[in-house]
């Protein structure tokens, strides 16, 4: 069943086959004949171009996606969730992932699932920005919230306390 729903998920976030087209939309957002939502868009080229340290794309009823920029130096910073499971996806950059005190190389194309109860953190050991999207199940911020630095984020009680309504 988790096999089924990470391959269901890389297949909507376009990494199973799929023709080759044109110009992929840099982002593309609309209304089901239902009431959903969808979220289309080149998100490697999105990742790439985003420099903010933190920047919801969007927000659906269970799942976000976030792009984040971290700078050479930097980390997300060790955290643990208790309810929320998080996947992460390299598009550029160097760096490590330490999950529960144990480090390993994270690298360009590399995904890490976090599942609740995990401690992890996300740190660049490169020269350039590290460049990654995550997929939190439920939403973990605020919509639309963008946090330029890390200083910004962990100054954003209001985004701090919602992420803690989920937990």
């Amino acid at each position: 069943m988790l096999r089924v729903l990470f391959v269901g998920i890389l297949g909507l976030l376009g990494f199973v086959s799929a023709p080759a087209r044109a110009e992929p939309p840099q982002r593309a957002e609309g209304q089901g004949a239902e009431g959903g939502a969808t979220f289309h868009a080149d998100i490697a080229a999105l990742t790439r171009q985003n420099t903010a340290f933190r920047r919801v794309l969007f927000t659906a009823k269970k799942m976000q996606i976030v792009a984040m920029s971290i700078p050479p130096g930097g980390d997300i910073g060790e955290e643990m969730h208790q309810r929320v499971e998080q996947v992460l996806f390299l598009v550029e950059g160097e760096g490590k992932v330490v999950i529960n005190g144990v480090a390993s190389p994270f690298r360009p194309g590399d995904v890490v699932l976090v599942t609740p109860g995990v401690r992890h953190n996300f740190v660049n050991t490169g020269k350039a920005p590290l460049k990654l999207y995550t997929l939190y199940a439920p939403p973990n911020h605020l919509p639309g919230r963008v946090h330029l630095t890390k200083a910004d984020a962990e100054a954003d009680v209001e985004n701090e306390a919602f992420g803690r309504l989920v937990e």
